[in-house]
């Protein structure tokens, strides 16, 4: 499939979709559809249907230096990101290029640009988005990284979802 420039984010939605129609049926099928609709929800930025695919215990950490610091739950979460949407008109985020993509986790560079509303700026902000879905699909943790950490935001990414190796000798 051909996606014509500045699509990527329906190029990623694409993938894990068609992911999904290729499982195997049954619990796979089922988790990778999941997957799908959390990541059709996170990439155009809609709150509704964000709040539909987060993990109720969600983890957000943001380790920008004026970033937005750490948080723990759903409605917390929610809540920060209603009052960042509320605070802008004509927000709109961009996904300039895909880092990595699995079935576990999602990490792009990103851009998003709008109009605040107190001043009427025109605004542009990107940054490096790690997102972890867990087996039912929904989001458990999400980070964002300064857009030149990409050494940080790949180690995050492994840490987060490589398996923890086994204890060498069991007791």
């Amino acid at each position: 499939e051909i996606f014509a420039d500045y699509h990527l984010a329906d190029a990623v939605i694409r993938f894990y979709a068609r992911h999904a129609e290729l499982a195997p049926t049954g619990s796979e099928r089922t988790r990778a559809a999941m997957t799908a609709r959390a990541v059709a929800a996170v990439l155009p930025a809609d709150i509704d249907a964000i709040a539909a695919v987060l993990a109720p215990g969600i983890e957000y950490v943001d380790h920008r230096p004026l970033g937005l610091g750490s948080a723990c739950g759903a409605d917390i979460y929610l809540r920060g990101l209603r009052s960042l949407f509320d605070g802008m008109d004509g927000a709109l985020a961009t996904d300039n290029e895909l880092i990595v993509a699995t079935s576990d986790a999602l990490l792009l560079r990103r851009k998003t640009t709008g109009i605040l509303r107190a001043g009427g700026g025109a605004f542009e902000h990107r940054m490096l988005m790690l997102w972890v879905f867990r087996d039912d699909g929904c989001i458990t943790h999400i980070e964002m990284f300064e857009p030149d950490r990409d050494v940080a935001a790949l180690a995050r990414f492994d840490a987060l979802t490589q398996p923890t190796p086994e204890p060498r000798f069991a007791n």
